[in-house]
């Protein structure tokens, strides 16, 4: 009986504990928050919400919206959950799920302390501090002040403070230096003025392993948390200061052959006519396209593994199907997996991100449809 042709995401559950592992041995007694905005780089925000609750490395959770916190709470997630972006859903709800809100603005303290008031029950926030990103934040000489106007709100609760690096896995820390040393500066005045906040935090994946973490209590970790490497740099540096740090991707991309077909040589695949085959070719139907988030500029660039072999993308890839060039793979059977993305030197999502010229192995993942089956694996 054919199995039904399938496309899913693999998420490993050894690899991700792997990962928090690591980096909680960097942080010792500091809390590590695993980021996991944007359907967890494409991970799936419900599993990976899954994962960070049943391990004992991760602290707290950070996602971008409060539309993705809630949805974790609905599923019984109980760690702490920072929305460090948009407030886009009623206030209200974060009091009811017990969310702590990244905030930025007086108008914005102002509206949450009505609302924490009339429910006798503040929020807890963290106010956002623009270090030099010129993004979120308030500028550093309007944190005492705004901090000082905290005070005679009853319906707001100061629970941290905290920045956002710009280019932290840039090998030239330059300008980390200067971001950091200006957020330090902050929490100076902070201690000058005896304020005490519970909770600092500044370094990204790559800051937590190439900077000074002494000042801060949290680290939030984003790309590390799933297996990536920010970039050739910190992986040097950090390797050099922590020998026994590495890292393993959790996330595998899979689909099945749909079809097999033998062609002879001179025949055209796929769209527009391409890719033309040299020689007698046997090819792969596959149900993946640039709908699920398979790139089409990876069209004939594109490389999978199956049954130990890699095996070429031909031809334009459609948007719910690709043709592979299975040729020179022995034994192939319709319904045999194929690795589209995963710990494979070829197919990683950083070198696929290399490929396209992005460069940037985040945009490869969070690219992938939310509507595929994510499976945790082992």
């Amino acid at each position: 009986m054919l199995q039904n042709p399938y496309t899913w995401i693999e998420v490993s559950k050894s690899a991700f504990e792997h990962n928090a592992r690591m980096y909680k041995k960097v942080l010792g007694s500091s809390a590590l928050a695993a980021v996991i905005k944007s359907n967890a780089y494409g991970h799936g925000i419900l599993p990976m919400g899954q994962l960070c609750q049943q391990s004992e490395q991760v602290d707290w959770i950070c996602v971008a919206t409060m539309k993705e916190a809630i949805a974790l709470r609905k599923e019984g997630m109980t760690k702490p959950i920072l929305v460090v972006y948009f407030i886009e859903e009623d206030p209200r709800l974060a009091l009811d799920y017990a969310i702590d809100l990244m905030v930025c603005s007086l108008a914005d303290v102002q509206e949450l302390n009505e609302i924490g008031r009339a429910h006798n029950k503040p929020f807890n926030i963290h106010l956002k501090v623009d270090s030099g990103m010129s993004r979120f934040g308030l500028l550093p000489h309007e944190v005492i002040p705004m901090i000082k106007a905290l005070r005679s709100m009853p319906g707001i609760n100061l629970a941290g403070i905290y920045s956002h690096l710009a280019q932290a896995a840039n090998e030239d820390q330059s300008f980390n230096t200067v971001q950091q040393e200006c957020f330090n500066a902050v929490l100076d005045v902070l201690e000058q003025e005896k304020i005490t906040i519970p909770y600092k935090h500044l370094t990204n994946s790559a800051g937590t392993t190439v900077m000074d973490l002494d000042r801060y209590n949290i680290a939030r970790v984003g790309l590390g948390i799933y297996g990536w490497w920010p970039s050739q740099f910190v992986k040097e540096v950090t390797q050099r200061q922590y020998p026994w740090f590495d890292l393993k991707p959790v996330l595998t991309l899979k689909s099945r052959i749909h079809q097999i077909k033998s062609l002879g040589p001179d025949c055209f695949v796929g769209y527009d006519r391409t890719y033309k085959t040299t020689r007698p070719t046997k090819i792969g139907v596959l149900p993946i396209g640039y709908y699920d988030g398979y790139d089409r500029r990876l069209s004939s660039k594109g490389i999978t593994f199956i049954r130990n072999h890699y095996a070429p993308v031909i031809g334009i890839i459609a948007m719910t199907t690709l043709i592979i060039d299975i040729t020179d793979v022995p034994d192939v059977k319709q319904n045999d997996e194929v690795v589209l993305m995963g710990n494979y030197e070829k197919i990683t999502a950083t070198q696929l991100a290399n490929v396209i010229g992005s460069f940037n192995a985040r945009e490869i993942m969070t690219r992938l449809n939310p509507d595929l089956p994510r499976i945790i694996v082992d």
